[in-house]
């Protein structure tokens, strides 16, 4: 259960607006544990996080970092819906690798959507899809988790990119390197005032409690950030990061929450609409098999 109040959830909340996404090409990419720093730059290329990059707006003259995104199929990426609606940028571009200040790779970004109310707080919607001008083929897209069982204590791992962080000391320069860290769902939605749509977790040090060897809270330019939990075999996607409170803990909304929103976007058919159609012809056939042997 939550270890803190949700008084201090909505005294964060001004900290958050200029917490998770980028004004300018500043901020933070992780509050980590002394002495951690290798690590973390070693885990995020591991291939969990391939599908993980950032996305930068143009405002007309130059190229700003925004936050970060998740490749959930070669022409869409996901992200938060305050990326797109915080900065008023009309032209984006999604890019992959380990820092932000690599040669670009990256891609256009033909067209932008996010789900209808989406802002930088605790309880409003906060999800966002780009299209791609051309796919990317070189790494596989993430797995959306479509479920409903994440439970609190479930691993999980994220990557993001900005200013590094140290507990309880905070930031140093800007680097825009891409850090990996890990940590345990402490709540789900709705409860500890988070809306349904969320999960979150919290920094074990900033509250007298173990950590994790690669325990690691988001902040600064980490909006967009893919969380991951080992589910079925395989690391699928669990959470779009989207608030915090740096030092402290992280929010995430689930992308499961939206699956009808994004399969409409993406435009992907239901899956109870093509389940019936299928059930509905293969019973058919089964029908007409059975009437042919008798």
């Amino acid at each position: 259960m939550s270890r803190f109040l949700v008084l201090k959830r909505g005294l964060a909340l001004v900290m958050v607006f200029a917490g998770l996404c980028g004004f300018s090409v500043k901020g933070r990419a992780g509050i980590i544990i002394p002495g951690n720093e290798a690590a973390h730059i070693a885990f995020a290329a591991d291939p969990i996080f391939q599908s993980v990059g950032w996305v930068s707006g143009f405002d007309g003259s130059q190229w700003f970092t925004v936050g970060s995104g998740v490749l959930i199929d070669q022409e869409w990426v996901m992200l938060t819906g305050h990326e797109l609606t915080t900065f008023g940028y009309s032209t984006y571009r999604f890019s992959l690798g380990p820092s932000v200040f690599q040669p670009n790779t990256g891609r256009s970004v033909a067209s932008s959507y996010f789900v209808a109310g989406s802002g930088g707080n605790f309880f409003n919607p906060d999800l966002g899809l780009l299209q791609l001008s051309t796919p990317i083929t070189t790494v596989t897209p993430a797995t959306v988790y479509q479920g409903n069982d994440l439970a609190e204590g479930m691993r999980v791992v994220f990557a993001g990119y900005g200013r590094l962080g140290y507990y309880p000391s905070g930031e140093l320069a800007f680097d825009g390197v891409k850090r990996a860290g890990e940590n345990v769902i402490e709540n789900i939605g709705p409860t500890a005032g988070i809306a349904a749509d969320r999960i979150d977790w919290d920094f074990g040090p900033a509250y007298g409690t173990s950590s994790l060897p690669l325990e690691m809270t988001a902040s600064n330019f980490d909006s967009g950030s893919g969380a991951f939990a080992f589910i079925d075999g395989e690391w699928q996607l669990v959470g779009i990061v989207a608030q915090g409170a740096p030092l402290r803990y992280t929010v995430a909304v689930r992308p499961s929450a939206y699956t009808s929103w994004t399969n409409e976007i993406i435009g992907v058919p239901e899956p109870s609409s093509f389940m019936l159609a299928l059930t509905g012809a293969a019973g058919a056939w089964m029908i007409t098999r059975m009437r042919r042997r008798t």
